[in-house]
């Protein structure tokens, strides 16, 4: 039967081999594996380090990457306290303010990876919505009698991401730009729905 010190000294090549990679790389590496003493006192080691590291830093504050870290072992100390009774008491305490941080932080994170940022005003809205502003601006276009009409564009109204990329995709098309206002029915929110419409034309 081998004691703790024994399954550390064991443990002791793996953790030479994660000091060869960045933080995020140790912390994946540690996490995918099952919730026990040991990848509790792995977090621990990492943490450890990456406070020693920021300490020798020249104006003592951790950059982007350690202070996404530690977040995270922050986060993942309080899962395990959280789930497991038998491992809490080998949890550090974290204090209130530090959790709370650590959980925004986190959550954050996950947000935005599981919403990609559009790069168009049509990723913006659905495929009937679209289909619509499509079908309201080339009756427009149609009906003003212009020539070399392009930069179609549209946006919900009250929605300031939307209207913005409006105005930067205005400024970017021929000198004449024709804007307006078009409703349309919702059938979910039994409503209209506001929009402005645009192009550009002329050359």
């Amino acid at each position: 039967m081998t004691d703790g010190r024994d399954r550390l000294f064991d443990l002791k090549p793996k953790l030479e081999a994660l000091q060869r990679t960045d933080y995020m790389s140790r912390l994946n590496d540690i996490v995918s594996r099952p919730v026990s003493e040991i990848m509790i006192n792995h977090l621990k080691e990492l943490q450890r380090m990456i406070k020693i590291e920021i300490e020798q830093q020249k104006y003592s504050s951790p950059n982007r990457e350690q202070a996404e870290t530690l977040a995270y072992i922050d986060y993942y100390f309080r899962q395990i306290a959280k789930e497991s009774s038998s491992l809490r008491a080998l949890v550090p305490d974290i204090n209130q303010s530090q959790l709370s941080h650590s959980i925004w932080f986190v959550r954050q994170k996950e947000k935005e990876a599981k919403t990609p940022i559009p790069k168009t005003w049509e990723e913006t809205m659905s495929k009937e919505e679209v289909e619509w502003c499509y079908g309201e601006i080339g009756d427009m276009v149609v009906s003003m009698n212009v020539g070399g009409a392009d930069n179609y564009r549209a946006a919900r109204i009250w929605i300031s991401s939307q209207t913005r990329r409006f105005r930067k995709l205005e400024a970017k098309g021929c000198c004449g730009s024709h804007n307006w206002m078009a409703c349309r029915w919702n059938p979910e929110k039994k409503q209209y729905d506001k929009y402005l419409l645009g192009f550009n034309y002329g050359h």
